[in-house]
């Protein structure tokens, strides 16, 4: 048993990945193609309105991108290509969304329990990673799986190419069944999640509201330590002063009018230290 909760993601490599993802079943296609750049926050919160539960590829042409894995509407995994592999979550999310923009999106509907199945690619415990296909005997496996109530995925790999069986309480969601032998290859079999993970989007927009407000915090320090600079015990009162006179949360928007405080009350080099402390 291997106790790795991250899927096939060290047993796979990010090509053989990629190439099972672009064979989930694309039966029930919400829209064949949607413009890369119209995966705006907008574009998300519609699809969760409307609870959609399946999938996106995110491509570039013909070539693969990356994909959304969504429940009831939920951004539930995000998985791409980068240059020395993959990566998945909201790092995923992110490298989809500026990659885009000269691409598209292709969303197929799926069930609501193939999602466990699927999410297992990247989330799932490992049970079995690489144990020679021809000594495993495909009629006790398929009972074994069903007596056991499997839910989850089996592989089998050959090379830079495999195939993917999906299953959920012993049952085989999709065709093909399982070959009568295996004849060549690896097996790998992952445990699906026991439980959802957090919606991608709600983690970046946290992700994104925390990067913000770290940048806010690091401009009004550094006009701290300029008005203590510049006006020793004064300077507590001073910064409430123009606390209360920009209410903006928007760090550009706060360094651009405390910048023009400093330029009009003191010499230029307030100006000079407020800059510096900021890149700091």
């Amino acid at each position: 048993m291997n106790s790795d909760s991250r899927g096939l993601l060290s047993a796979l490599s990010a090509p053989l990945l990629g190439y099972l993802f672009e064979f989930l079943p694309q039966t029930k296609p919400l829209s064949e193609w949607v413009p890369g750049h119209l995966l705006t926050t907008e574009f998300v919160l519609r699809l969760r309105e409307s609870e959609f539960t399946g999938f996106a590829h995110a491509k570039r042409g013909q070539q693969l991108l990356g994909i959304l894995i969504f429940f009831k509407g939920r951004m539930l995994e995000a998985w791409s290509y980068v240059p020395l592999g993959c990566v998945v979550g909201v790092d995923a999310y992110q490298h989809l969304l500026e990659q885009l923009p000269d691409g598209g999106l292709a969303l197929y509907q799926l069930p609501t329990d193939a999602i466990p199945a699927v999410l297992s690619f990247t989330l799932g415990t490992v049970r079995v990673a690489g144990a020679e296909a021809k000594i495993v005997s495909s009629p006790n496996l398929v009972k074994n799986l069903e007596e056991e109530r499997f839910s989850g995925t089996l592989v089998l790999e050959n090379g830079n190419v495999g195939q993917a069986w999906l299953y959920q309480r012993g049952q085989l969601l999709f065709p093909p069944p399982l070959p009568d032998e295996f004849r060549d290859g690896r097996l790998h079999m992952v445990h699906a999640p026991a439980r959802a993970p957090k919606d991608l989007f709600d983690a970046l927009s946290e992700q994104q509201k925390e990067h913000q407000q770290a940048q806010l915090e690091r401009v009004w320090s550094a006009a701290k330590v300029v008005l203590t600079n510049q006006l020793g015990r004064g300077a507590h009162q001073a910064l409430m002063n123009q606390k209360q006179r920009i209410v903006s949360n928007d760090a550009g928007e706060v360094f651009a009018l405390l910048r023009r405080f400093f330029e009009s009350n003191f010499e230029a080099d307030a100006v000079t230290d407020f800059e510096k402390q900021l890149e700091k």
